[in-house]
């Protein structure tokens, strides 16, 4: 297999192989090329820089059309780091989370690498979410102001969105992007999600994207933290907002990823909600060589 930079008129294949994984749209793409009997491209590796990242790192996706071997996955490791090298990066991350059962994870840390961030991933059945919402958002409700609005995400300025989003570091501009984009397979659904706003200042916002037929994902929930006083009630009240969407048996689950050390609380609240979790998933780095 060639391992060679994307021609122009590969790169909307190239993008075909990622599944709608975000990338940043300044992406370079690499390409992975099966040369007989006829050309055939069978993986997509973007990359992008992170220059104000301290250190400054290059970061990669990879996607592929069938499995590659261990030897053609260190061809494209070697390949990276002398792109880091020429752009002064010193470290290489995987935009990929690995559980540690992935064949992936392992022969990444014989080759050096190691963890970056890991992320708790929970489930929680549907109608005991949505249930126990219920029942706190009626007991709370005599004290939620009268001014307080429930708006669409749609008409919404997305840099105020992600000002709060970016204030807890859920997730980055482009993964942003991405879902933002109503055009993409997997993106922010307005019925299932929700911003609360008082005076034309936003309170606290939730932001949930359909994954197959039965599941919601939460990507974000957040309070301005101008407001971090008012979290609990703030946090009920969006969740309310969004569940009016949900027909009765719907979801059949709700999901949630947490950062494991900046985002306690959501796991604790998927527990809560009678959730399970499940075995964690990694991001790993390497010192570029």
């Amino acid at each position: 297999m060639l391992i060679r930079p994307a021609y122009p008129d590969e790169i909307a294949r190239a993008k075909s192989l990622l599944a709608d994984h975000p990338v940043p749209p300044h992406s370079t793409f690499l390409l992975g090329v099966k040369e007989t009997p006829v050309e055939r491209i069978v993986a997509a590796i973007p990359w992008w820089e992170t220059p104000t990242s301290t250190p400054k790192a290059l970061r990669f996706h990879l996607s592929s059309s069938s499995g590659l071997d261990d030897t053609q996955l260190l061809t494209i490791f070697r390949q990276l780091d002398q792109i880091a090298k020429e752009r002064d990066a010193t470290e290489i991350y995987l935009d990929i989370p690995l559980a540690t059962a992935h064949p992936l994870y392992h022969l990444l840390l014989r080759e050096g690498f190691e963890i970056a961030q890991t992320d708790r991933i929970f489930t929680s059945p549907g109608e005991i979410v949505k249930s126990r919402n219920l029942r706190i958002f009626n007991r709370a409700q005599p004290k939620r102001p009268k001014d307080w609005e429930f708006q669409s995400i749609r008409g919404q300025d997305p840099a105020k969105i992600f000002e709060i989003i970016s204030a807890h570091g859920l997730m980055s501009p482009h993964q942003f992007q991405s879902y933002w984009n109503t055009g993409n397979k997997e993106r922010f659904e307005e019925k299932y999600s929700s911003v609360l706003t008082c005076r034309g200042e936003i309170l606290g916002l939730l932001l949930m994207t359909l994954r197959g037929e039965t599941e919601l994902h939460t990507h974000v929930e957040a309070v301005n933290p101008k407001f971090a006083h008012l979290s609990p009630l703030i946090s009920v009240s969006i969740r309310n907002a969004a569940f009016q969407g949900c027909p009765e048996g719907f979801p059949a689950i709700f999901s949630f990823r947490a950062d494991s050390h900046r985002h306690k609380q959501t796991g604790n609240s998927a527990l809560r909600h009678g959730g399970t979790e499940h075995p964690p998933k990694h991001f790993l780095k390497r010192a570029v060589h």
